[in-house]
């Protein structure tokens, strides 16, 4: 999808256009390369979600629980299933030529799906759907603090536009809000119990112990998040 965007609407039909496009590439291939030999805990990450969701799918659940709303009994759920394309034809009249009525029939395709997984699609799209369900929940949090404390706030995705004065009390109810939604709340612990996940039976010794010092960082760590001056999430 992105190669189509960035080819059709944006390098055009150009003779250029390839040229662009390899450079494109390369630079993007690149930057993985680079995120993966620097930020290796990345990597078991995306290794972990992907061994999660293919157990919960074994598992026979119904769906796969993001999050379970707190002091409620809603979910925030993902289930990706199937697709199959469904002929269906239409019969319809019309006069010939010589004005007398005729039938003849429009094939019309449509989409329908089925209540089995798509484990490809669950397995790509659980860790992205995680991220940004985070990504809400610190969001409407810093909107909620600003509001108890009348401070004027425009968010625009994950971003936020408030007056020059109040800069450094939106960026310190981010940081607050960023620390409890990641590390008090353990949303991966928690995903884990929900989707009732054995750890053990698909990760390492040294890869559980990983996963718990997500949950559990040192106060060091902690402060040095407050006293960031950027947040990458």
């Amino acid at each position: 999808m992105v190669n189509h965007i960035l080819k059709e609407e944006y390098l055009g039909t150009h003779k250029e256009s390839k040229v662009y496009y390899n450079i494109y590439m390369y630079i993007l291939q690149t930057l993985i390369r680079i995120i993966k030999k620097e930020f290796p805990t990345i990597v078991l990450i995306k290794t972990l979600f992907k061994k999660m969701s293919t157990q919960i799918i074994k598992n026979n659940k119904e769906f796969i629980i993001i999050n379970q709303l707190k002091n409620s009994s809603h979910f925030v759920t993902q289930k990706y299933t199937n697709e199959y394309k469904k002929r269906v034809k239409i019969p319809y009249y019309y006069k010939d030529s010589k004005g007398t009525f005729k039938k003849d029939n429009n094939t019309i395709y449509f989409l329908t799906h089925k209540n089995e997984w798509n484990k490809s699609k669950n397995s790509i799209a659980l860790l992205p759907n995680f991220i940004h369900h985070l990504d809400s929940r610190i969001m409407i949090k810093v909107i909620l603090q600003a509001k108890k404390e009348n401070i004027p706030i425009l968010p625009v995705h994950d971003c936020f536009y408030t007056l020059p004065k109040y800069y450094l009390k939106i960026k310190i109810i981010y940081i607050n809000a960023f620390i409890e939604i990641i590390y008090i709340d353990k949303p991966i612990k928690h995903f884990i119990e929900i989707n009732e996940i054995n750890i053990e039976k698909i990760f390492t010794k040294n890869d559980q112990k990983i996963i718990k010092n997500w949950q559990n960082p040192d106060i060091n760590f902690i402060e040095r998040i407050k006293n960031s001056k950027y947040i990458i999430c």
